[in-house]
């Protein structure tokens, strides 16, 4: 490739908030351990607190973003969704905000 995007400093793909309605927003640039240590995703979506726990080793876990892992389509890498999927009824979407420019 002869350019390299970092998406690492963009503050509107972090944070994790759970709206009036009682849905629960990730951003893209969370990462698996920001997730697995959430106290409001442990108290009201402790599948997906325990799922993002499980992922890889505390290596991966404290760099590798969720929005990457969903996005990279690599089944080997795949969180444990089975008791996620099976559980609860989920809706993952990517929404961004940002004015995009390509040069």
């Amino acid at each position: 490739p002869t350019h390299l995007v970092h998406l690492g400093n963009l503050g509107g793909l972090r944070g994790i908030r759970v709206d009036d309605e009682g849905q629960l927003h990730v951003g893209a640039l969370v990462t698996h351990a920001e997730v697995a240590a959430h106290a409001a995703i442990r108290e009201r979506f402790p599948v997906i607190a325990e799922m993002a726990a499980q992922v890889a080793n505390p290596q991966i876990r404290n760099v590798a973003p969720l929005g990457g892992n969903l996005c990279h389509g690599e089944p080997a890498s795949d969180p444990p969704t089975g008791s996620t999927v099976t559980l609860m009824p989920a809706c993952f979407w990517m929404s961004c905000d940002m004015p995009t420019a390509v040069t």
